[in-house]
């Protein structure tokens, strides 16, 4: 709150990513671009990126798969008509696929922590994330975890 230096919502410019030091492989950092209605990531941690197994820097929100990008999108909507952060859990089951059958290769939650954040100081048009790596049953008796789709999504 004090890098907002009194504003309604923290700069962009009050912090540099890079000082965020052993965390930087867990952030995803999002630019929001009105004309396409859509979220472009510029930065991907590399954390994510091992527990997704595919890198999305570069890439409109748009272009993930169909369940999982309506997920994801569902937050970052909430955080920029809401105006403050927004904390959301995904279960990710990676799995193999054969052609017979999918093999289940591990299962993580992903718990994201989604920071709105101004470049202009009109309106909300970035966001940084962290995800925070959890153990599967983290949550464990708290409320029954779904068996994810072919998508990986629960």
């Amino acid at each position: 709150m004090a890098a907002g230096r009194g504003e309604w919502m923290v700069p962009r410019d009050a912090f540099d990513v890079v000082e965020l030091g052993s965390v930087i492989g867990s952030l995803c950092v999002y630019d929001r671009d009105e004309a396409a209605d859509d979220y472009l990531c510029r930065v991907f941690g590399g954390a994510v990126v091992a527990d997704l197994g595919v890198d999305m820097t570069g890439q409109y929100m748009s272009s993930y798969p169909a369940q999982l990008g309506d997920a994801v999108r569902r937050g970052y909507d909430t955080a920029r008509t809401s105006r403050w952060p927004y904390v959301s859990t995904h279960l990710l089951i990676r799995s193999e696929r054969d052609d017979f059958y999918r093999r289940e290769d591990g299962r993580v939650l992903h718990e994201k922590l989604i920071l709105p954040v101004t470049r202009s100081g009109r309106g909300i048009d970035c966001f940084i994330t962290h995800v925070a790596r959890l153990p599967a049953d983290a949550l464990r008796g708290v409320f029954p975890i779904a068996d994810a789709g072919p998508s990986g999504v629960a």
